[in-house]
């Protein structure tokens, strides 16, 4: 998985032993251009569905967290039901989603 830094602009492959840039920056993915829907496994309902977009270098993650879907919620908007996302902003979910993500990484290298 490539990664960058919205910091200073550094690129690299994403490694457990370098979570974050020199220059102290966070990593990102670098947006792709060649998304393929056939790549989402549909019989996956964790965050791991989307393991084949990610290139990362294992097929199946050894460390689950549990980590799923996101239910919607219903929701009546100006008199229409609307469907909403139900974290708890700052991003709840997200720290969970990377969480799950650098532990299968780890168990993957044997750091677990």
């Amino acid at each position: 998985m490539n990664v960058y830094c919205p910091e200073c602009g550094a690129h690299e492959k994403l490694s457990p032993q370098r979570w974050r840039c020199d220059c102290g920056g966070a990593w990102d993915p670098v947006e792709r251009t060649d998304f393929d829907p056939a790549l989402i496994d549909g019989s996956d309902f964790t965050i791991w569905r989307y393991r084949r977009l990610f290139g990362l270098d294992f097929e199946t993650p050894r460390a689950r967290l549990g980590v799923g879907w996101t239910p919607l919620l219903p929701l009546e908007l100006y008199g229409r039901e609307v469907l909403v996302h139900n974290s708890v902003p700052p991003g709840d979910g997200g720290i969970a989603l990377g969480q799950a993500v650098i532990a299968a990484e780890r168990a993957v290298r044997g750091n677990i």
